[in-house]
């Protein structure tokens, strides 16, 4: 036997035994290869995310996304104002900004403190519809493909937590 042919076998032998030990490994886990607290997999954000509220979850049923009306990468732009000129609280969930430079998707205390939306102008759910809002300005500036994915990204982990069915998602008109 030569030395060539020998190595080829050893080697061959050799990712035949690793292939099959790592088949019984992934059979024997149970929780797949995408989870795990040190997973670099996309979801893992998401659901991290959702881990922020401060109290129990709120008996969500419904999904709204809607554009904020301004295309300013400046966040300030979303907050109102009474009519004393003190800052009122944010009514959405979730912003999704233009420029995701610290994080693709925002948390606002109204999630934190799992508090209902209230219907207004943008927003036309019932108090069990969670108010995902995308900074954009249609036809002037609308979403942006990154923005049209972390949104989708953000819905489908919404819709596996809380048992939400797909039928009360409702997107903005042009989504």
């Amino acid at each position: 036997m030569t030395k060539q042919a020998r190595t080829s076998r050893v080697f061959l032998v050799l990712v035949a035994a690793m292939t099959v030990g790592a088949v019984i490994l992934m059979a024997l886990d149970g929780g797949g290869i995408s989870q795990g607290p040190w997973s670099l997999y996309a979801h893992n954000y998401y659901a991290s995310l959702l881990d922020t509220a401060r109290v129990p979850y709120h008996g969500w049923q419904g999904i709204e996304v809607f554009y904020s009306g301004v295309a300013s990468e400046d966040l300030s732009a979303l907050v109102g104002t009474d009519s004393t000129s003190r800052t009122q609280p944010v009514n959405f969930h979730f912003v999704v900004p233009v420029a995701p430079a610290p994080k693709p998707v925002l948390d606002t205390t109204r999630w934190v403190n799992q508090m209902a939306c209230v219907p207004g102008a943008r927003f036309h759910g019932g108090s069990d519809t969670l108010s995902v809002c995308v900074v954009a300005d249609p036809p002037n500036a609308g979403p942006t493909d990154s923005q049209k994915r972390t949104t989708k990204h953000l819905i489908d982990t919404l819709v596996q937590r809380f048992g939400i069915a797909k039928d009360r998602v409702s997107y903005p008109q042009g989504w």
